[in-house]
């Protein structure tokens, strides 16, 4: 799926190659998205993030906030 603001998400992809930073980086993304309303594009920054740290809970935290935002609350009780 393609969203508003993916550019900034492929340049995070195509930068992946095992950056542990990248993981550190990925959630404040996704805070700034969720803080300016493009839910769509938070949840691919947390996603992303949870696929580097699946063990980080604040990233899962995150996502569950996004998607409670953007009324998605199957996704969020999931």
């Amino acid at each position: 799926m393609v969203v508003d603001g993916a550019p900034a998400l492929s340049g995070v992809r195509a930068a992946r190659n095992g950056d542990a930073a990248l993981s550190a980086v990925l959630p404040h993304l996704g805070v700034a998205y969720q803080q300016r309303g493009r839910f769509g594009n938070a949840i691919g920054a947390f996603e992303e993030a949870q696929k580097l740290d699946p063990d980080n809970q604040s990233v899962s935290t995150y996502l569950i906030q996004v998607n409670l935002s953007a009324k998605k609350y199957s996704t969020a009780a999931a």
